[in-house]
């Protein structure tokens, strides 16, 4: 059955607000956080990640910048990008030049495609290790995966927004196309949050060294 007019209503005054709250929120961790749990609430998803594009001399790494699970009780922000328990995954290196394509996340940081899997377990293109690891550690079972890249106005990739398990009652569901659009327009949210925190990092950075 199709959302009602009612359901598309809310979903449209959500974005809105969220809108609003770019200019006004200082926070970009409380923004961020909230975007992700927006994406969540409009799949009904049971849990997703938010990773940022990280780049050294080694390379470029996604790393685990929010992670939250409804039903497993896990909401975490790396607001350090230190965390040891959570390591950072491999999108490039500089030596080789290489693509990590064998994972969902980078893949799409590559790509820059919306990735919609109905089962990650069935995902016979990719290298799922991590996911199987995870679901034995927490006694869980991942199935639907949606995986965005987060662009900016030049298309560069930020950073990746990931959901998993779309949720129908008591039911994993896959994640419904519809609202694939909606979810791309708080990917594109969170990107603008990154470019303007990007953007007053450098300018303090400047003033610091000006001073």
């Amino acid at each position: 059955m199709p959302p009602s007019h009612d359901a598309h209503d809310a979903t449209l005054w959500r974005l809105i607000d969220i809108t609003q709250s770019l200019s006004s929120e200082q926070d970009k961790w409380r923004l961020l956080d909230r975007i992700l749990g927006e994406s969540l609430n409009i799949n009904h998803a049971d849990g997703g990640t938010l990773y940022l594009l990280h780049h050294d001399a080694e390379g470029h790494w996604l790393e685990y910048g929010i992670v939250r699970n409804r039903s497993l009780g896990i909401a975490q922000i790396n607001r350090s990008g230190d965390d040891s328990a959570l390591m950072p995954i491999p999108v490039y290196n500089l030596h080789t030049g290489a693509a990590n394509h064998q994972n969902i996340a980078t893949h799409c940081a590559v790509t820059r495609n919306v990735i919609n899997i109905a089962d990650a377990y069935e995902a016979s293109q990719f290298d799922i290790s991590g996911i199987r690891e995870f679901d034995d550690l927490f006694d869980y079972r991942t199935r639907s995966m949606l995986t965005l890249p987060l662009q900016n106005h030049a298309g560069q990739v930020m950073g990746v927004l990931q959901l998993v398990n779309a949720m129908s009652g008591n039911q994993v569901v896959p994640f419904s196309e519809p609202v694939v659009g909606i979810v791309q327009a708080l990917a594109s949210m969170a990107s603008i949050t990154l470019e303007n925190s990007l953007m007053l990092e450098f300018q303090r950075d400047l003033l610091i060294r000006l001073s």
